[in-house]
């Protein structure tokens, strides 16, 4: 296998990897296993705090005690928008500058203007957030992202707004931590089985807009009132009308608001079919972004549906395990569950 221009970069150094996120969440271990595959020594900051505004305080709090010196390698992971100016007054002191890599799992403008819709698109803190995506990508020496469709994106928004330096960029796709336990038991015989729960339909995630739970939401009512499946939805409701949120507190459907890793790894080992994404059609990110839990699905052998999206297109292929679905439409998305079951 050919190495990787991070690999390379990272290969024997002294690297110090600095993450706006926790250090369970999938990004944040597959950098993990990278460095204790390539690094010669490492060491990680991430922070535990529950949302980004006390992570990005914590870790900027973090920033200010840290020694720099000696690390021949700086990784800046998941919104290094946040920290760039904190690491770049870091590196004022040293007498050697260190490779400077972002690891730019997001656009900040991409997410808190086109995807969330926090602000306004031609608003002053909009302005900002493009500014900080342009800072990060003319500034690094490599800018990692999780898909060719992101990479593409980056170049085009923001690396052709760089006056400095041709910007280099590589995609590292994720990868599901393999560290969790299946959903196994013991029978009276000894030998140990994976119990599946051949009507069993699953989904998970945050109720971020990009994911279209609704169309999710909608979906699972049907399939579980009308078809007599299975149906286990884990995560947040946040955009869901009164209606989809009073289905899923109904006794129609298993509901979690969150599992701990092991617990929501067990939960798909128990489903036969998984739902991935992403699947809202009005979204441009939707199309760009691989989502997590679609990994975690084919690490765990499940049959999976996909939204047609153009990242998604990347990697998986139409098969037996993998149809892809249009977006904004919870009726293809049974019509796929249906089909899958018939297999």
């Amino acid at each position: 296998m050919t190495e990787s221009r991070l690999q390379s970069l990272i290969k024997g150094k002294n690297v110090i990897y600095i993450t706006v996120k926790n250090l369970d969440y999938i990004r944040t271990s597959q950098i993990q296993r990278l460095l204790v595959d390539n690094a010669g020594k490492f060491t990680i900051y991430s922070s535990e705090k529950n949302n980004l505004f006390l992570r990005t305080i914590d870790i900027k709090r973090k920033i200010k005690h840290i020694d720099i010196s000696g690390y021949e390698v700086v990784i800046a992971g998941f919104l290094p928008q946040l920290i760039w100016n904190d690491i770049k007054k870091l590196l004022k002191n040293t007498k050697i500058k260190p490779v400077i890599i972002a690891e730019m799992f997001l656009s900040l403008y991409d997410t808190i203007v086109c995807d969330r819709k926090v602000v306004l698109k031609n608003g002053l803190i909009s302005k900002w957030c493009k500014n900080k995506d342009i800072e990060v990508v003319s500034e690094a020496d490599l800018v990692v992202t999780d898909t060719k469709a992101d990479a593409e994106y980056f170049c085009k928004e923001f690396a052709g707004q760089s006056k400095n330096k041709k910007t280099i960029f590589e995609h590292l796709y994720l990868e599901a931590d393999k560290g969790y336990v299946p959903g196994l038991i013991d029978t009276s015989d000894n030998t140990v089985v994976r119990l599946v729960h051949k009507n069993r339909v699953l989904y998970f995630g945050s109720g971020i807009p990009l994911q279209g739970t609704g169309y999710v939401v909608d979906a699972m009512k049907l399939l579980a009132e009308d078809y007599g499946f299975d149906c286990v939805y884990i995560g947040g409701t946040k955009g869901l009308t009164f209606r989809q949120k009073k289905f899923l507190y109904s006794n129609s459907i298993t509901y979690y608001n969150h599992l701990p890793q092991k617990d929501l790894y067990n939960q798909i080992y128990l489903s036969d079919i998984c739902l991935a994404g992403h699947f809202n059609p009005d979204i441009d990110k939707a199309d760009r972004t691989i989502p997590g839990k679609a990994y975690i699905y084919e690490l765990c052998d499940k049959k999976i549906i996909l939204g047609d999206t153009k990242a998604n297109h990347e990697i998986f292929n139409t098969d037996s395990k993998h149809v892809f679905v249009k977006r904004g439409s919870s009726k293809a998305i049974v019509e796929a569950v249906i089909k899958m079951k018939s297999r």
